[in-house]
Formats: structure tokens, C-alpha cells, sequence
């Protein structure tokens, strides 16, 4: 963060040891300042600030010798420099943030055209086709784009005329070879999602309700293609009439909607592809299981008989591939364009597993509770739960690992929010500890010592109300996070410390 020498936990370590000074988390946020990203502007000034009041506290200490107090006064400058220095960064990065996003909205606007028809392919070919979707099963008439490659069929839908320079996207979406191209429109008519298309449509209608499945997640009930004309007409024979869409499933099948679309991740070595799921309960079609064995011997070294048949060898062969990709708990099945597809398309040998989660079980005996100790015990309680926390991050980044890059943000996003916890159980109730320590006055330290008190409320009630701790400790990566017992046996100790 900052080349000051005097923001280095290691040169305050050394007077402090030198003058006999009992740090009071000081030395724990210099370490953190040198750790923190330079772009992390806020957490950054958070942090400054902290290390001012710590030292400002320290200086104030009557305890604190002379030469301690001259580089307390060093730290409190540099702090103070640093803080006009990345405030100013700060204000910079903002201003450039802002002119770039200016730049590209003037771009935009140059360029014309719908929002869709600027988004990304992922977001043309899934979130943004569930509303187009549901808006042609209310009447609505949307343009269609189909592409077709092999028995792959990729949808686009707008509603606005589709340029032809969409169909690279579908193209590259398929893989680049033999697409053939049908443009149409899409309609509702006696109750089916109909795609009138400027082509052949024979054997279309099953693969675009497959598409459009994988594509977002959408199940249609009925879908139908024919021709301009009227006359050819071809549909998917699913029963019931109607074009309602449902919801196919929640949060899995969110991220398989987004991976359906996806494109290869580097390295794939295509033309491998399965249509549908095979291994452990599969619908295990000949030709998908063949390719999954040719995977699986030129990616892991299987073995196996290239027969098309899925037993018990080829599912113990996905299952042990699963567990190299460093899942916790493998399915032994291969869905396409999910993560186990997509590895297995990669080239190359895979390599060693990733090593398992290591969480930090907590202490049996958390030592004399004593007010002197306390807020040392609360430091070690946090860094236990941020050990913990980071282990299971790891795993689920793991388990989800050979994703889309698409699918992966959707994960990032959902693992953020286990940082709540370390957020609502902040270094406020040390800080309380370390001022009634130190107060002289008996009044003042009966005054923080109440503070601290309501900060264990709060504290409490926090665990009490948040589901996520449950789910935390619960949790299928077999990360034995602990968080609920961490919290209370450590706060007990605060109380008896208190007493």
C-alpha cells in the first residue's frame, strides 16, 4: 500500500518489543495496510484511519516510554500522508471511471440500437431471452435467429430486425464449423411457442425446445416450427397444448442456464460434446457415452472401452475425475456444457487435485479470562472465523471451478455475502476492551466496559437472527467451519473477562 517505512508492522514490532510496549492491535493493522490491494481505496482509508486512533491511543498512554511516543508520532504522520495520497488516487480513479463510462454510453448511443443488441453473447442467448420468451407466450411477435450445427441449435430472439453480424455470435457459439442459419420470426399460435422460419424445418422443434431449455433454464410446453408458407410444419409432440413457460428450476439450474450458452473456456479442444446427460442416472445416449469415455482416457487416463455403455466403470471413472476437478461430493455425471463437460473438453492430462480445505478448529481452552487478554482473545476469535470463511470460499470456488467464466461471477457474487459475518462481528468490542483496560479513571472504564457490554448484545443478536450461520456451518463442501460455536464460546470468555 504505501512505501513509508513507518506504515511496516515489522518496524513497530521492533520498538514496541524494544520499550516493553503492550500493542494494542496496532501491530495487526500495519500488517493489513501492507496487504491490502492499492485499488482497494476505501478499505485502504478504513484501515489508515483505524491506525491513526490506535496510535493516537498509544501515544496518549502515560505507559508508553519516550522513544516509543517519537515513532507512534512517525506512524501518525505517514498515516496522515498516506491518506491525502490515496484519497487523492481515490478521486482520480472515480474521475477516470466516470469519463470512461461517459465514453463508452457516448459510444453506445453512436452505435444504436436496442440494449440487447449491445449486451454480451451470454446475456443475448440467456437472461435476456427468458422475457422475450415469456412475452411471445402473452402474443407478442419476436424476430428469431436459429443456428444450427451437427445436432446443436443455438436461439436468438429480438425485437428488432437481427443483424447479420449476429451470426458470427451463434457461430462461435457452436463451434465455428457447418452452421447452417434460419431466420424467421417467433409467434404464438393455437397455444404453442411457433418458430415460422425461411427454411427447412423438419426435426427443428425438439432440438430448439432443447436450446431453449439449456439457454435459460425456461421449460415451454408446447414448441412448433414451419415454414413461411404454412404447409411444413414440425412439432415436439409434448402433450398437453399451451405455451406457458415456467420456471425449469432455481438456484442450480440458474447457473446450468447460464453455462448452456457459454463459451468454451480456453484450452477446449472440441468437437467434444454430449446432448445429453450422461453417467448416474443419465439418459446415457450411445454416442454421448462414447465421447465421455474418449474424454475421459485422453484427459485422466480411464481406460475404458469405448463401447458407448454406460456401467459402473465409466460412472466410477467421471466420479474420479470429479473428485481431480476438486469436487467435494461428485454426481458421476457429465451434463452438457456444464463443468464436468467443459473439463473434459479441455486438452491436455489433468492434473493433481487441488489440496482439500483446511479450516482452523477452535481452541479447546481459551486461557485465563482476563479484561487484559480479552481483546487479544477477540482478535484470534476473528481470524479463526476469516481462516474458516476463506477455506469455504475456496471449496465452492473449487467445486465450480471448470464453469463458465459467467457462471463463476454468479458464484463470486453469492460467496461475498458470507463476508457479513466478519463485518457485523468488526473489532469494535476489542477496541471497547483495550480503552477499559487502559482507562485509569474508574469512571471512564465502567463508562467502556458498558460499551463493550452493548456491543456483546448486538453481537449476540446478530448470531441469533442470521440464517447464513447455519448454512455456513452446514454446509455440503465438508468445510467444518464452526462459525456458531467460534462466536459463542468466544464471547462467553469476553463476559467472564468483563466480570
Amino acid at each position: 500500500m504505501s512505501g513509508s517505512k513507518f506504515l511496516s508492522g515489522s518496524g513497530w514490532k521492533d520498538v514496541a518489543a524494544k520499550n516493553n510496549v503492550k500493542d494494542n492491535g496496532l501491530l495487526k493493522k500495519l500488517a493489513d495496510l501492507q496487504r491490502v490491494g492499492d485499488d482497494k481505496h476505501d478499505e485502504t482509508l478504513k484501515l489508515l484511519d483505524e491506525t491513526l486512533k490506535l496510535a493516537t491511543q498509544l501515544k496518549k498512554d502515560k505507559k508508553t516510554p519516550p522513544a516509543a511516543g517519537k515513532y507512534l508520532d512517525e506512524i501518525t504522520a505517514a498515516a496522515e500522508a498516506s491518506t491525502r495520497e490515496v484519497s487523492k488516487a481515490k478521486s482520480e480513479a472515480e474521475k477516470a471511471n466516470k469519463a470512461k463510462a461517459e465514453a463508452d454510453k457516448k459510444k453506445q448511443a453512436e452505435a444504436g440500437g436496442e440494449d440487447e443488441e449491445e449486451a454480451k453473447a451470454s446475456e443475448l442467448l440467456t437472461t435476456q431471452l427468458k422475457p422475450l420468451l415469456r412475452e411471445v407466450a402473452k402474443g407478442e411477435r419476436m424476430h428469431a435467429l436459429v443456428a444450427k450445427g451437427g445436432k446443436q441449435v443455438v436461439v436468438l430472439l429480438s425485437r428488432k430486425p437481427i443483424p447479420p453480424s449476429r451470426r458470427k455470435m451463434l457461430a462461435d457459439e457452436l463451434g465455428g464449423s457447418s452452421v447452417k442459419y434460419y431466420p424467421g420470426h417467433c409467434v404464438l399460435e393455437a397455444g404453442a411457442t411457433t418458430f415460422v422460419l425461411q427454411a427447412e424445418v423438419a426435426g427443428m422443434a425438439k432440438l430448439i425446445k432443447a436450446a431453449l431449455l439449456e439457454q435459460t433454464g425456461l421449460r415451454l410446453n408446447k414448441v412448433k416450427c414451419r415454414g413461411e408458407d404454412g404447409d411444413d410444419d414440425d412439432n415436439d409432440q409434448a402433450g398437453e397444448a399451451g405455451a406457458a413457460v415456467a420456471d425449469h428450476a432455481k438456484a442450480d439450474d440458474k447457473a446450468g442456464a447460464a453455462a448452456a450458452s457459454a463459451e468454451p473456456q480456453p484450452g477446449m479442444a472440441r468437437p467434444f460434446e454430449v446432448s445429453a446427460t450422461v453417467g448416474q442416472g443419465g439418459k446415457n445416449l450411445e454416442d454421448d457415452v462414447k465421447a465421455v469415455q474418449a474424454a475421459l482416457n485422453r484427459r485422466a487416463d480411464a481406460r475404458l472401452t469405448v463401447d458407448g455403455r454406460c456401467g459402473p466403470a465409466t460412472i466410477e471413472a467421471i466420479i474420479a475425475f470429479q473428485r481431480a476437478l476438486g469436487q467435494s461430493k461428485p454426481d458421476g455425471r457429465v451434463e452438457p456444457r456444464r463443468g464436468t463437460a467443459r473439463a473434459l473438453a479441455a486438452s491436455g492430462k489433468i492434473g493433481k487435485p487441488p489440496p482439500p480445505p483446511n479450516p482452523k478448529a477452535p481452541p479447546a481452552d481459551l486461557g485465563a479470562a482476563t479484561l487484559a487478554r480479552a481483546p487479544q482473545v477477540w482478535h484470534g476469535t476473528r481470524e479463526i472465523l476469516d481462516h474458516n470463511i476463506n477455506e469455504l470460499k475456496r471449496a465452492i470456488r473449487q467445486e465450480y471451478a471448470s464453469e463458465h467464466p459467467t457462471v463463476l461471477g454468479e458464484i463470486d457474487r453469492g460467496v461475498q455475502r458470507v463476508d457479513v459475518i466478519l463485518e457485523k462481528l468488526d473489532v469494535r468490542l476489542a477496541h471497547a476492551l483495550e480503552r477499559a483496560g487502559a482507562a485509569t479513571d474508574a469512571a471512564k472504564r465502567k463508562a467502556e466496559l458498558a460499551s463493550a457490554k452493548t456491543i456483546i448484545a448486538d453481537y449476540i443478536a446478530f448470531v441469533k437472527s442470521e440464517p447464513l450461520i447455519e448454512h455456513i456451518d452446514k454446509n455440503p463442501f465438508g468445510v467444518n467451519v464452526q462459525v456458531r460455536k467460534v462466536i459463542t464460546d468466544s464471547l462467553a470468555h469476553m463476559i467472564k473477562s468483563m466480570a
